[in-house]
Protein backbone atom coordinates (compact mmCIF):
# COMPACT_ATOMS: atom_id res chain seq x y z
CA UNK A 1 0.00 0.00 0.00
CA UNK A 2 2.96 2.34 0.53
CA UNK A 3 3.34 2.42 -3.27
CA UNK A 4 0.21 4.56 -3.47
CA UNK A 5 1.12 8.24 -3.95
CA UNK A 6 -1.28 9.25 -1.17
CA UNK A 7 0.79 7.08 1.20
CA UNK A 8 4.33 8.24 0.44
CA UNK A 9 3.74 11.79 -0.81
CA UNK A 10 2.94 13.28 2.64
CA UNK A 11 6.17 11.79 3.99
CA UNK A 12 8.10 13.26 1.06
CA UNK A 13 6.50 16.68 1.54
CA UNK A 14 7.38 16.61 5.24
CA UNK A 15 10.98 15.71 4.44
CA UNK A 16 11.22 18.56 1.92
CA UNK A 17 9.74 20.94 4.53
CA UNK A 18 12.35 19.74 7.04
CA UNK A 19 15.01 20.32 4.39
CA UNK A 20 13.85 23.90 3.88
CA UNK A 21 14.14 24.49 7.63
CA UNK A 22 17.65 23.04 7.71
CA UNK A 23 18.78 25.01 4.65
CA UNK A 24 17.35 28.23 6.05
CA UNK A 25 19.03 27.70 9.42
CA UNK A 26 22.32 26.80 7.71
CA UNK A 27 22.32 29.85 5.44
CA UNK A 28 20.68 32.54 7.60
CA UNK A 29 20.86 31.12 11.09
CA UNK A 30 18.29 31.39 13.83
CA UNK A 31 17.43 35.07 13.96
CA UNK A 32 14.51 36.65 15.79
CA UNK A 33 12.38 38.77 13.47
CA UNK A 34 11.44 42.30 14.56
CA UNK A 35 7.92 42.55 15.94
CA UNK A 36 6.98 45.24 13.42
CA UNK A 37 7.94 43.02 10.49
CA UNK A 38 4.87 41.11 9.32
CA UNK A 39 6.32 39.31 6.29
CA UNK A 40 7.88 35.98 7.23
CA UNK A 41 9.61 35.54 3.90
CA UNK A 42 9.68 32.93 1.18
CA UNK A 43 11.08 30.02 3.22
CA UNK A 44 8.19 30.29 5.69
CA UNK A 45 5.64 30.37 2.89
CA UNK A 46 7.21 27.35 1.20
CA UNK A 47 7.18 25.51 4.54
CA UNK A 48 3.52 26.40 5.10
CA UNK A 49 2.53 25.28 1.60
CA UNK A 50 4.37 21.97 1.95
CA UNK A 51 2.88 21.20 5.34
CA UNK A 52 -0.62 22.18 4.21
CA UNK A 53 -0.30 19.82 1.26
CA UNK A 54 0.96 17.06 3.54
CA UNK A 55 -1.95 17.57 5.96
CA UNK A 56 -4.50 17.42 3.15
CA UNK A 57 -2.95 14.26 1.74
CA UNK A 58 -2.86 12.61 5.18
CA UNK A 59 -6.56 13.37 5.56
CA UNK A 60 -7.32 11.98 2.11
CA UNK A 61 -5.32 8.83 2.79
CA UNK A 62 -7.04 8.29 6.13
CA UNK A 63 -10.50 8.72 4.62
CA UNK A 64 -9.71 6.53 1.63
CA UNK A 65 -7.74 3.64 3.17
CA UNK A 66 -8.60 3.32 6.87
CA UNK A 67 -12.05 1.79 6.21
CA UNK A 68 -10.72 -0.78 3.71
CA UNK A 69 -7.37 -1.69 5.31
CA UNK A 70 -7.43 -0.51 8.93
CA UNK A 71 -4.21 -2.08 10.25
CA UNK A 72 -1.91 -1.18 7.39
CA UNK A 73 -3.67 2.15 6.89
CA UNK A 74 -3.26 3.09 10.55
CA UNK A 75 0.43 2.23 10.46
CA UNK A 76 0.96 4.40 7.39
CA UNK A 77 -1.06 7.28 8.88
CA UNK A 78 1.08 7.02 12.03
CA UNK A 79 4.23 7.20 9.89
CA UNK A 80 2.84 10.20 8.02
CA UNK A 81 2.02 11.98 11.27
CA UNK A 82 5.48 11.32 12.72
CA UNK A 83 7.05 12.61 9.50
CA UNK A 84 4.91 15.76 9.75
CA UNK A 85 5.77 16.22 13.43
CA UNK A 86 9.52 16.38 12.74
CA UNK A 87 9.62 19.72 10.83
CA UNK A 88 6.88 21.24 12.97
CA UNK A 89 8.65 20.19 16.15
CA UNK A 90 11.91 21.60 14.82
CA UNK A 91 10.27 24.99 14.21
CA UNK A 92 8.76 24.98 17.71
CA UNK A 93 12.10 24.02 19.24
CA UNK A 94 13.97 26.73 17.33
CA UNK A 95 11.41 29.36 18.34
CA UNK A 96 11.65 28.36 21.99
CA UNK A 97 15.46 28.45 21.79
CA UNK A 98 15.30 32.09 20.63
CA UNK A 99 13.12 33.14 23.58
Amino acid sequence: MFRKPSAWLPVALSLVAFGTVLIHVATVGVVAQPVARQDEGAPARVFQALMTGAALLIGYFAIRWLPTAPKVGAAIVALQLVAAAVPIGTIIWLESAMA
